[in-house]
Parts: structure tokens; C-alpha cells; sequence
């Protein structure tokens, strides 16, 4: 409870007592019983490491690992927090920390080979990422809805995203927030539960809400086109009433929806995206597919009812002034000039598109030479991408 609040220092003591109380247990177990002796050996060493610990969580880790009759379910989460504490004490000589929770994100199918994925897709991917991470940190910190300007030192200090190297086999990496070592003075701290960990746990259990009605049971295989039928009947009253009660700033919620429609595979270059939670405390995971596309649509549509005659612009973005309010597609060679419905378009849901082609949908208004095209939204042309 104290750690959650961010209150690591008085958190601390008590890990450290627990781990040590633990590794006395673990020396009084007899080897008849092998499992229970797995589970000790990993909580001490999780104990060590979240007490901050790290050299004994390391040197405990080792002393496990030489020992012959540990079963391999233990062997493996050990290996895994060995990894862990010697990546934190690497952050820590550079004058950082690393939250104790992540997300294991995989990229599959589409275009995904064996642990290769192409470069834009990816860039893409990850410039998305970061700007979810970064707005779940404002929201966590109870900012006012920010329209525009650059993020504020304590949330851009607790939402410093690093990655880890892809996983062998797959496209896999490591999401986690990095903190400085030495905290800002408390004049700068708005609220001391900006944490890491909190941050990430609100960033899972938005996308687990949105996420949560694409879920269908099947008793049988179906084809693509069942599974979309069976999508559209889905009742998504639930989910929304969950996700008012998280997230009841109309804002933040209708921003929320339009970044984690982003995050969602188009199905040609990345069919699937399965994000898990890393902790020691047991992890969680959701499966991201195309046909969430539709769902949030859905959602949206409560919150803005898409207007019965409208026009779409589709073109490759190639310049934007959010703080004026337009943005130029271009088309055919032409450029066009697309002006912006006020409080519609936020910097973290359209920069990551610069030089991809988008769609916009939105209306023609005015006459004459005052006629201009006012877009309501902006999403990733699926059709038209290579």
C-alpha cells in the first residue's frame, strides 16, 4: 500500500524485513518439499529487489540457482529477477530507477516474421506508445485536460519510457517508466502517487476496459466474417458504464478512446498485439486484434454521434499547426488545407501520423471562397498504407 502511494521510503524497511524473515524460512524447509522451497526462493528474492536491495537480491538469486532440487518453474522466475536486478542496478548507476511493474508487448501475424517487423510500423507503433504512456501520466496526476503545449516536468520525469531488446523468436520487447534517482523537490511534486507503477497499471486497465467486449466466446471456429457479425452484436453497455466510472472527465475519455484506437493492429502489417503486465505480484494479459476497431467506433459514437452527411479527405498528412487549427493532406500531388473542429484533435493522437496517409472525415462549410472543409477526427488510412 505504501509503495502504491509512492511512499517507497517507508515502503522499503518493511520489504527488506519480510525478505529476510523469508530467507530464514527458506533454510528451515525441508527438500521433500520442493515447491514450497520455489515459491520462498523467488518471494525473498522479489522481496529484496522491491526493498531495493538489489546486491542481495542478486546474490540471493545465485545462491538459489546453484541449488540442485529446485524445481524449474522457480529456476526460470529467478533467472527472470536476476535479469531484472542487474538491468535496475545498471538504471541506478546512471542516475535512474525503474518502475517495478511493465508491459511485455508482442507484434504478431500480418506482416510479422520471426522476430522481424518493418521500421516504420514499428517507429509507428512505439511514437503511439509513448503518447498513451504520456497521457495516462497527466490523468493520473489529476492534471487539468491539457489541449495543447508541452507536458509538465513531473509527469514527463515519471512517464520516461525505455524499451527492452526484442525477444528472440518473436517481436517482443519490454515497456517500462524510468524515474530519476534523486526525486524533485516536493515544491515540484503535484502528487506523490505519480508513480511508475501507478501509471502503468492505469495504462492496462484502460486498454483492458476499451478492450474487454472484442472478447467473444466461441464454442466453434469462425471465419473472419462471423467473428465481425458476432462483434457487431456485442453489448458494450458494461464496458461503458466501467470505463465512465474510471475515466468521467468527457475529455480524457473521448482522447483515450481515439490513442488506444490507434495502438490497434490495422491487420496487414501487425494482425495482433498482445500486452501483458510484468510484476511480482502475478501478471495479467489482453489480446489487441482489428476488430476492436469497431467497438470503439462504437464507442465514440455515444459521446460523438457521427453526422448523417459528411465527406472524408483522405491524403497523406504532411504538415499541421494544431495551436492555428488546420493540417495539409496531400493527394494526388495537390495539397489541401483542412481545418480542425475545436476541441477534436489533440498533438498525442495526430502527430505520430506526419508523413502517413490518413483519413479525415468531416463536413464542407461556407461558400464561395469561405468554403473550407472542417475535419472532426483523424485516423490511419488501413486501405491505403503499402
Amino acid at each position: 500500500m505504501l509503495m502504491a502511494k509512492g511512499i517507497k521510503d517507508k515502503a522499503a524497511p518493511l520489504y527488506r524485513q519480510a525478505a529476510e524473515l523469508e530467507s530464514q524460512v527458506f533454510d528451515g524447509i525441508p527438500i521433500s518439499r520442493p515447491r514450497t522451497r520455489g515459491i520462498i526462493a523467488v518471494s525473498t528474492v522479489a522481496l529484496y529487489r522491491k526493498a531495493g536491495e538489489l546486491a542481495k537480491a542478486i546474490r540471493q538469486a545465485h545462491r538459489y540457482l546453484t541449488d540442485p532440487e529446485l524445481p524449474e518453474f522457480a529456476q526460470e522466475e529467478l533467472r527472470d529477477l536476476l535479469f531484472e536486478s542487474y538491468r535496475e542496478q545498471k538504471a541506478r548507476a546512471s542516475g535512474h530507477v525503474l518502475g517495478m511493474k511493465g508491459l511485455a508487448v508482442s507484434f504478431s501475424r500480418g506482416s510479422i516474421g520471426l522476430g522481424v517487423a518493418r521500421l516504420d510500423t514499428v517507429v509507428l507503433k512505439l511514437q503511439q506508445f509513448e503518447r498513451y504512456i504520456l497521457r495516462v501520466g497527466e490523468w493520473v496526476a489529476g492534471k487539468q485536460f491539457r489541449e495543447g503545449g508541452p507536458h509538465e516536468p513531473d509527469v514527463l520525469q515519471a512517464c520516461t519510457p525505455v524499451l527492452s531488446e526484442p525477444s528472440a523468436g518473436s517481436f517482443q520487447f519490454e515497456l517500462r517508466l524510468e524515474t530519476p534517482l534523486q526525486p524533485p523537490l516536493p515544491s515540484l511534486v503535484s502528487d506523490l502517487s505519480l508513480t511508475p507503477e501507478r501509471i502503468t497499471e492505469t495504462a492496462f486497465r484502460i486498454l483492458d476496459i476499451i478492450a474487454s467486449p472484442s472478447t467473444v466466446p466461441e464454442n466453434r471456429r469462425q471465419d473472419a466474417r462471423q467473428q465481425r457479425l458476432t462483434l457487431d452484436k456485442v453489448d458494450i453497455s458494461a464496458s461503458t458504464k466501467q470505463f465512465e466510472q474510471e475515466i468521467p472527465d468527457d475529455q480524457y475519455r473521448e482522447t483515450f478512446l481515439k490513442l488506444v484506437r490507434n495502438l490497434v493492429p490495422d491487420g496487414k502489417h501487425v494482425g495482433e498485439i498482445r500486452i501483458s503486465t510484468i510484476s511480482g505480484g502475478g501478471s495479467a494479459s489482453m489480446v489487441l486484434t482489428p476488430e476492436l476497431h469497431k467497438i470503439i467506433r462504437r464507442h465514440l459514437s455515444r459521446y460523438i454521434p457521427e453526422p448523417e452527411r459528411e465527406n472524408v479527405q483522405v491524403g497523406v498528412l504532411r504538415a499541421l499547426h494544431l495551436d492555428k487549427g488546420w493540417i495539409v493532406l496531400v493527394s494526388n500531388g495537390q495539397e489541401h488545407m483542412c481545418y480542425i473542429q475545436q476541441h477534436k484533435v489533440f498533438d498525442d493522437v495526430v502527430g505520430p501520423f506526419v508523413n502517413h496517409r490518413v483519413r479525415v472525415p468531416g463536413q464542407l462549410t461556407g461558400t464561395g471562397r469561405q468554403r473550407k472543409f472542417v475535419l472532426r477526427d483523424i485516423v490511419l488510412d488501413i486501405e491505403g498504407t503499402d
